[in-house]
């Protein structure tokens, strides 16, 4: 799932109230969004009220949506796992992957305490070359990257593309 369309479930379930979240049965969007089980999901909705905001059944493994004191990848790479969990550097950690903030949480609490965070992300984590390759890229060959937590968005580019080549003032 692209990261836009993550944070727009992640803010539509976030307003349910738990007694529509239980009504639609979107317990695995929920847990895909917390990092919980199914079950768990499942049995904390049934016991909360059911004018509860989905967002505060789950308010201690709901994203946040401020940014709060941000880290640039570089500084927070350099984290170790245990520093990431403690500081509550899931959103930022996210938002560089492109993963949800529930399996982030997931694999820093799996992950050694002293191991660096781009190490327990190591096949997301940015490298820092590839910004400048991207622009380069695109500058001399007129050719746009896409990178891989974009892809989902691909077939609808294409169909744009497709779209203004058959347009009759193109």
């Amino acid at each position: 799932m692209a990261r836009n369309e993550m944070r727009r479930l992640t803010d539509v379930l976030g307003e349910m109230t738990s007694a529509a979240a239980r009504a639609d049965n979107r317990g695995a969007e929920i847990a895909e969004v917390t990092g919980l089980s199914e079950a768990t999901v499942r049995r904390r909705l049934k016991d909360a009220h059911g004018k509860t905001l989905v967002r505060n059944v789950f308010e201690g493994r709901w994203p946040s949506d401020n940014a709060g004191d941000e880290m640039d990848a570089d500084a927070l790479g350099e984290m170790t796992a245990a520093a990431a969990r403690a500081g509550d550097r899931e959103a930022q950690i996210a938002n560089v992957t492109g993963l949800v903030e529930g399996l982030v949480r997931r694999r820093l609490e799996e992950a050694h305490g002293n191991t660096l965070v781009r190490n327990v992300f190591a096949e997301r984590w940015p490298s820092g070359d590839e910004d400048d390759d991207r622009d380069r890229y695109e500058r001399d060959y007129n050719v746009r990257v896409i990178p891989y937590v974009d892809h989902a968005e691909v077939p609808a580019f294409l169909e744009h593309l497709a779209a203004t080549k058959n347009h009759p003032l193109s």
